[in-house]
């Protein structure tokens, strides 16, 4: 497959040096947009999003009371289910997190 460095750029391309007027330098991966607020991280694909304080202020002011950035998890459940992938997808708790399918 492509092979992208840590900045983006596309640095190996099987097969497409034979693809005449190709310059992997011309490819590379979009730009994400990353912060951080109250410990949850915030990832955004769109370039022209409005700052993530702005976006969060309306919230901040109905849920900051509850101190999200000084949370930790109470506890934690994993489960393991023997099924097969058809039946995991199906069941509704399958996207419970820390649900894990050992798959036969």
């Amino acid at each position: 497959g492509w092979a992208y460095d840590l900045r983006g750029c596309l640095v190996g391309a099987p097969l497409m040096e034979k693809t005449e007027g190709f310059d992997k330098r011309d490819v590379r991966l979009g730009v994400l947009g990353v912060d951080v607020w109250e410990g949850w991280i915030f990832i955004t694909f769109n370039p022209k999003a409005a700052a993530l304080e702005e976006f969060v202020a309306p919230l901040d002011g109905d849920v900051g009371f509850l101190q999200q950035g000084r949370c930790r998890i109470g506890s934690k459940l994993v489960t393991t289910w023997d099924c097969n992938c058809s039946s995991m997808s199906r069941n509704p708790y399958a996207q419970v997190p820390n649900q894990r399918a050992r798959w036969p």
